[in-house]
Order: structure tokens, then sequence, then C-alpha cells
């Protein structure tokens, strides 16, 4: 296919995405991109391209002075400069130079860039060119990404890769689970951008890339002979996997989560991959941003239960009362638990399925498909837990008296201290009588019964995850011995604490 070529310099990596998205599929391709004008100046000394697209701001030297060096080698190349802002003497100097136009970034549109690259086009007579193959940096996912193919390609020069040493890299984007959005076009335009990222980042280290999916992205890094020394491919890839993650993370607002390989021969590389989709499951289940290197060093950790149905019945509990703090505690454990527990996608998109109903999340089966990281999904249920618990909590305020909603709030925070009912309604200035009929006759509870209620779901948190011997649990909660803590709670859950944990005690 034919096309007019152009070489972009700009220092904003996302000013030259956007450049390159608003020109595809069009009759003009951006050739080359360059973030320092010394970069450009060098590469434009040894090749020609149809024109040049300028931004005016830019490190070393401004864009001006660009233009001046370059019209010494390209006397004739059209130039479109491009900026930011509106600036006299920038636009007097490409005047001056012959600039074609002048186009500001925050107006810039498809429609406003062709007409203008259409002029220029008509004006210089420019003429389309048969483009040669561009070497397959990038592999789509669709792409065949196989040792046989990558040795064709090397073999008829149209990829540059040393084969005798290379290293596998994954990188994980840690997405958000968003609803009330077009979450797949939100990936997908992300992990484009997450692509021009790290092309930029590697810059002339040799390097393939394999799009697996809009969440994983897998870079093939090759070291020649003078490379090759493990202290310098160590340093080499670590100091991509930092420059990177701190682009992402400016740019994009995500995180990323690394795998590593080990040095070897690309065939020995392409054999490695498939431990890499083992490696995936574990990825799941860690925390976002971290590095993970292969060979994993220790033994898997042993699958633990997940009592699924007892950090509901607690989050149950937490919101029927608007208990902030217990529903917070509860998502912590319960979720450090579940990365624990080894459990499969399926497993979780069952219970998530039910938190979040709890939770009221709209959409929840679209927010499920969205779940690639266990720490997504741990956002998405804090993030919904504290919307609930406010409109809870201000619903509660004006549905119950003061007294009695500040007597609840009070046993929620202090529920390790026996509070006096009595030395409460002295503080108030009101009567013991009057605030105990008042909290009977408005929450269908006595003091005293509601008070073991909030003792008895804080001490689930301890038997559902085992952190606490069970004879010591009542310490934690404020019952004054072992004996009236297991008479209170099997009177409250009509079995005994033992017997809650071996009913609670499953996968799902």
């Amino acid at each position: 296919m034919t096309y007019c070529t152009l070489a972009v310099v700009d220092d904003d990596l996302t000013a030259r995405t956007m450049i390159k998205s608003l020109l595809k599929e069009t009759a003009y391709q951006v050739a080359a991109e360059f973030a320092t004008p010394k970069e450009a100046y060098e590469w434009l000394c040894t090749h020609d391209v149809s024109m040049l697209l300028c931004d005016m701001k830019l490190p070393q030297m401004n864009g001006v002075e660009l233009i001046e060096m370059v019209r010494t080698i390209h006397p004739d190349m059209p130039v479109v400069a491009i900026s930011s802002f509106e600036d006299f003497e920038f636009a007097r100097g490409c005047i001056r130079n012959q600039v074609c136009d002048y186009l500001l970034k925050s107006n810039l549109t498809q429609a406003r860039l062709l007409s203008v690259l259409d002029k220029v086009r008509q004006q210089y007579h420019l003429q389309g060119e048969e483009t040669p193959e561009v070497s397959p940096i990038v592999f789509s996912a669709n792409d065949p990404f196989t040792l046989q193919r990558l040795h064709g390609l090397i073999a008829t020069n149209k990829l540059s890769l040393e084969e005798e040493m290379t290293l596998p890299v994954e990188l994980c984007l840690d997405f958000p689970i968003k609803s009330g959005i077009n979450w797949k076009a939100y990936r997908h335009d992300n992990c484009a951008t997450f692509v021009d990222i790290i092309t930029d980042v590697l810059g002339a280290i040799p390097h393939v890339i394999h799009v697996a999916s809009d969440e994983s992205v897998l870079v093939i890094l090759s070291f020649s002979r003078d490379t090759r020394d493990p202290a310098i491919i160590q340093k080499t890839w670590q100091r991509f996997v930092q420059r990177t993650r701190r682009t992402c993370f400016r740019l994009l607002d995500l995180t990323i989560t690394a795998i590593a390989g080990t040095p070897g021969t690309l065939e020995e590389t392409m054999a490695e991959l498939p431990s890499f989709h083992a490696v995936e499951a574990e990825v799941f289940h860690q925390t976002s941003g971290a590095t993970i290197q292969l060979p994993a060093t220790g033994t898997p950790s042993p699958r633990s239960p997940f009592m699924a149905n007892g950090y509901l019945d607690v989050l149950t509990f937490a919101l029927t009362w608007w208990d902030g703090p217990l529903a917070h505690d509860l998502l912590e454990r319960m979720f450090l638990q579940w990365g624990k527990s080894g459990c499969g996608k399926a497993e979780i998109g069952m219970v998530a399925d039910r938190m979040l109903s709890l939770l009221e999340v709209p959409d929840r089966g679209e927010c499920i498909t969205q779940i690639t990281r266990l720490s997504a999904l741990k956002d998405l249920a804090l993030r919904s837990c504290d919307e609930q618990i406010v409109t809870r909590s201000d619903a509660a305020r004006k549905a119950y008296p003061l007294p009695v909603f500040s007597l609840m709030e009070s046993v929620k925070q202090q529920y390790r201290q026996n509070l006096s009912l009595q030395a409460y309604a002295d503080s108030l200035g009101c009567s013991y009588t009057y605030l105990s009929r008042e909290f009977k006759d408005k929450t269908g509870l006595r003091f005293v019964e509601f008070s073991n209620l909030i003792k008895v779901n804080r001490s689930k948190l301890w038997l559902l995850d085992g952190s606490v011997p069970l004879k010591q649990i009542y310490q934690q909660v404020g019952f004054e011995s072992s004996s009236y803590f297991f008479k209170v709670f099997k009177d409250v859950e009509k079995v005994t604490p033992s017997e809650y944990i071996t009913k609670n005690c499953s996968l799902s």
C-alpha cells in the first residue's frame, strides 16, 4: 500500500500516541517518532520522509531551532508545527522557516489533522510511496508467534534479534474494575498506549513484543555478545521494568505486575513460555505491582479452606448495622484468606457474585467478567462498602433518636469495653429507664443483646481466619471469661464456636 510517510518529534509520549492513533487507516503513516531533537536530526540525516511534524517545546533545543537544522539537510521538506500553546516567538520562527501550518494540541482532531496534511500534500505534489514491510517488532494476539516464524523473520532480515542470548519478560497491566464505561475499549486503548510506552522505554535495545491480550504483553529482549554478562542482563531487564512502571503509572495511572524468565537462547526462551502461563495463576492472587522471577523459588503454599459463607454472613451483619470498621476489617481479612486459599477464578466468581450483591454493586455480572486480579476485586469491594456504609449510616441517623444512634455508635467503637448503659445515660443527662426503653423500642433489641451481637460478630473474624487460639478469642472482644463467651456465642448463633468453624470450613 502507498503512504505519505511522516516523522514525528515530540517529547510527550501521549501526544505521539495520539497522532499515530489519528492517522490509523489513513493515507499517512508515521515512519519514525522521536522524543529528542538530537535523535530526530541524526535519523533525518540518513532517511527521507514525506513531511515532518515537530513540537515547538522540546528538550535540548526548541522546535524552531530543530527546523532550522533540518532545513540544511532537507531544504524542501514540508514541516507542520504542533504545540500545546500559542506563542508569538514560535509562530514568527515558523513563518521564517516556511512552516506549512501551526496546530494546537488542545483542538487537534482527526479531521483537522487530515485537512492540514491533505493541503500540504496537494501544495507540495507529494506522491504516496510503497512503504517496505515494517519489521514486525509487535505481534498482536492473532499473529502466529512461534519459534519457526521468528527464525524465518530473522533469516530474511525482517527482525533484528540476537538468537544466542534472549530473555522473556511478561508485563501484566493491573486494571481496576470499572462500571458505567465500555471497559473492553478502555482496556484495549490503554494496552495500545502501554505497547508504545514499552517501545519508547526500550529504545535501541533489540526486542520483539507479543501482545497476548489487552492485559498481558510479552517482551523478548536480546543481548549482543558484549552485553551477555549475567549482571548486565539482570540490570537491563530490571531497569526496563522500573522505567516502564514509572511511565505507565504517570501516563495511565496503572500499576504493572512483571514476570521475568531466565536468560537463554531464543529456542530456550520460547520453550520457557508455557511456564509463564502456570505462573499467571499465581499472579492472579499477587498484590498489584509485584515482580516474579522464574524459576519460582520455594514450594507453593498448601490450599487453606476459605470460609466464604462465614465471611458473607459477617458482611451482611456489618451492612445491616452500618458497622464500617467491622466491614473494613472483614474485607481485609477475607481477601487475605482468599489469596491463601488458592481458589480459582471460577470459585472466586461465584463468591464475588454473592458479595457484590450484598454491596449492591450495579452490573455486578459485567464487573465479575473484568476480574484479572484479586486486588482489583478488593478495591471494588472496599469502595462499594464505603458507599453502602455512608448511605445506611445517614438513613439510620434520621431513623433513630439521637441518644439511641449515639449509643449504638459507641458500642461499635468500644466493643472491647463493657460499656455501662447507666453511665452513658448519666453522660447524656437522661434516665436509665428512658434510654433502655427507647433503645428496645427502636432497635428491637435490649442494650445487652445488641452489645453481645457486636462482640460475637467481631469474634467471627478470628474464628474464620484462625489467627487467634479459640480459647483466647474472648479477650479480643471484651468478654470476661471464655465460658461466658461460649455461652453467649451459642445463644446468638445456636452453635458453639467450634461448630461454627466446622459449618463454614469449605472452599465456597
